[in-house]
């Protein structure tokens, strides 16, 4: 692209994310679904019918429209902090992953006056819900590009996290430990993506742990690409978490922990996980038929000790953590 039409651009992609956010919110006043009653006449679910009473509005409808307008919102503020924009590009995706997810698992298309002999709606996708989709998955990565201007991968970066995310593949199928039939796993793959969001921050620990390596990790796993959304790009996505704590963690004066960083990363590592383990438990609802509770119990097996292995790991890493991020920091500054 000519550099005099990039930076005319510039000022522009901040509003990138929020102009497809809001066209995704336009879209959710269209058809979403299409129920067919028990006298066979078929109906358009909407946003409009749901609010009037035309069908159930469950929780799990509002919990997506939450995320929606959560993510408008920080997505406008990405021009004054690109850290808004990290947040509005995480509340995107996850709110897509929920949406699509939505027909079959939340059952807010049960119409009240049109079951079928079994008294359950059935539904198909409308198209201003797919399309409606498409539009948030556009705006989380209309956000990725705003963070990515200001704060752009440079070639080392993308080389260690190609190195770390790598290890974490090694690890995650030769060092693990599988718990219960329905996945899971107790390993030491989160260790380098913990160290990816902490050197790197959260939006591109994100896009290291959510996208790359949960894609990959989706494929060799061999459970089917209908388990990403959740199981992989909320759960290991949600390491990116960390990175918003690591000017609280890492004190650029001593190589030494104190007290408010070891509670820094302890809260960050249980943020993370607890984000971890409610994307492991909706996937355990949608196809394995577990109740919210069934779900986070056994999600908690092997998250928990997972992140207090990590949390142990981290600690005994601080030290030369705290000196590589200074040394980087001072490389950098000295190319500008």
């Amino acid at each position: 692209m000519n550099k005099d039409l990039s930076k005319k651009l510039a000022p522009a992609l901040p509003w990138l994310g929020t102009a497809f956010g809001l066209v995704a919110l336009a879209f959710l006043f269209g058809p979403l679904f299409q129920s067919y009653g028990s006298n066979g006449a078929m109906m358009d679910i909407s946003l409009i019918s749901l609010l009037g009473g035309g069908a159930y509005f469950s929780l799990g409808f509002l919990f997506t429209l939450i995320l929606l307008l959560l993510g408008l919102f920080f997505s406008s503020l990405g021009f004054k902090k690109k850290e808004f924009s990290t947040i509005g590009m995480i509340l995107y995706f996850v709110g897509a992953c929920f949406l699509i997810a939505s027909p079959s698992f939340y059952d807010y298309v049960l119409l009240q006056n049109g079951l079928n002999a079994d008294g359950v709606a059935v539904s198909a996708y409308g198209w201003s819900l797919i399309v409606s989709a498409v539009f948030i998955f556009l705006a989380a990565f209309g956000d990725l590009i705003s963070v990515n201007r200001l704060d752009p991968l440079s070639i080392g970066e993308i080389g260690e996290m190609a190195v770390l995310v790598a290890l974490a593949v090694v690890l995650d199928i030769y060092v693990s430990i599988d718990i219960g039939p329905t996945g899971g796993s107790f390993n030491f793959c989160i260790i380098p993506l913990y160290v990816i969001a902490l050197r790197s921050g959260p939006a591109k620990g994100f896009v290291a742990g959510g996208i790359v390596f949960g894609f990959i990790t989706c494929l060799t796993d061999g459970y089917g690409l209908y388990y990403y959304p959740f199981d992989y790009l909320i759960g290991w996505g949600s390491i990116g978490i960390i990175g918003f704590f690591r000017k609280f963690i890492f004190d650029e004066e001593s190589d030494r922990y104190n007290p408010l960083s070891l509670l820094m990363l302890s809260l960050a590592l249980l943020l993370s996980t607890l984000i971890r383990m409610i994307g492991g438990t909706v996937s355990s609802i949608v196809f394995y038929g577990f109740t919210f509770y069934e779900g986070m119990a056994y999600n908690a097996t092997y998250c928990l000790p997972t992140m207090a292995l990590g949390f142990v790991v981290m600690v005994a890493l601080y030290k030369p953590l705290s000196r590589l991020n200074r040394f980087y920091a001072l490389k950098r500054s000295s190319l500008h």
